[in-house]
């Protein structure tokens, strides 16, 4: 058999620097980090250098904490996952800790949590959150802060959270709910977080979905000060407040809305008219949709290149065919190609059935 040239001449292959090893080491578990690191002298020194780690929480969760804290000193970004099915109020002294250790250098932080794989479909447990995450105040250098699933005792435990991420360009609060009663925001709650949301002037992706309303918002107040706003996903609205809101977001390039019942294909378009919109998100629009609705919505503006019309319902557009006979896969095909064509091929549709 060939042997490797290097071989032969007795040298050996060239140690991985200790970028590369923490490079290496910041896609596994902490768990796996633990053992990985024992390998030699330099994979445990690499450790420093090792700015990802994401943690679940489970029955072991303390001591994997202990460990970064103790060894993971150059964190940046972090995600803690519970696993928990139950209401509780998660706090420990070592979480604590780990995250007062990794907040000054902290970048991203996302919480999230599930319910147990092993009970069907069990919802969350919306832990509470309040304490646990009280260090994150810390977090100036904060980018990304995404929070799903969670339980804060008062909306001002959020508000404080990040009431120092002047740096925040990406705020996702996705399924977080307040107080004992567990309760989805109310328009006092969202009065509150609508002056904080405006304060983070560097603001570009803003995700408040499910369980937001806009007319709950200050949404003019919110929207004057999202100057940078790129990105923006809301549960539900009316549509003079999203009209309001898009009206005072002139950079806005992606609008997705959860649930568009209140909305009529008419408030769609003067959306498209005011924002250079390049992709649009639907769900459940109040009017059918037809083919020539799909034209009018793709020639609205001039940036367009993503629409999603998702559990909308087909409206059957008169002298062109027998709805009886009409198949409505035959009719989706008709309209991805009318979306194409009356753009010259800018405008992709994907549209699936309520």
């Amino acid at each position: 058999m060939k042997q490797d040239n290097a071989t032969l001449s007795g040298q050996q292959n060239p140690p991985l620097i200790t970028e590369n090893i923490a490079h290496i080491l910041s896609f596994l578990y902490v768990k796996e980090i633990a053992l990985f690191c024992r390998v030699s002298t330099s994979w445990m020194e690499a450790l420093a250098q090792i700015q990802t780690v994401f943690v679940t929480l489970d029955n072991h969760a303390d001591a994997k904490l202990r460990f970064a804290t103790k060894c993971l000193l150059g964190i940046e970004r972090v995600h803690l996952h519970s696993h928990c099915y139950i209401m509780v109020d998660y706090f420990s002294s070592d979480m604590w800790q780990f995250l007062d250790m990794c907040s000054p250098n902290l970048k991203y932080f996302r919480w999230s949590t599930l319910g147990d794989s092993t009970i069907g479909n069990a919802t969350p447990g919306f832990s509470n959150v309040s304490a646990a995450l009280q260090p994150l105040r810390r977090a100036k250098q904060m980018i990304e802060l995404r929070l799903e699933c969670g339980r804060f005792d008062t909306v001002e435990d959020l508000t404080k959270l990040c009431s120092k991420m002047h740096h925040l360009e990406c705020l996702s609060l996705g399924n977080i709910r307040f107080g004992k009663e567990v309760r989805n925001p109310g328009p006092d709650d969202c009065r509150i977080l609508s002056k904080q949301i405006s304060r983070l002037k560097n603001l570009k992706q803003l995700y408040l979905s499910p369980g937001y309303n806009l007319d709950n918002f200050v949404v003019t107040e919110m929207a004057l000060g999202l100057k940078n706003l790129q990105s923006f996903e809301i549960g539900t609205t009316s549509e003079l407040s999203v009209e309001m809101f898009a009206s005072c977001c002139s950079t806005l390039r992606i609008l997705r809305i959860n649930y568009c019942s209140n909305m009529t294909l008419y408030c769609v378009l003067k959306i498209l008219s005011r924002c250079p919109i390049v992709c649009l998100h639907l769900r459940s629009l109040r009017d059918s949709i037809g083919i020539s609705h799909v034209q009018e919505l793709c020639q609205a503006n001039n940036t367009l290149r993503y629409l999603y019309l998702e559990d909308c319902s087909l409206w059957h557009d008169e002298g062109l065919f027998d709805p009886a006979y009409f198949l409505t896969d035959e009719k989706k095909k008709m309209m991805i190609q009318a979306a194409s064509e009356s753009t010259d091929g800018r405008v992709r549709l994907k549209i699936s059935l309520s």
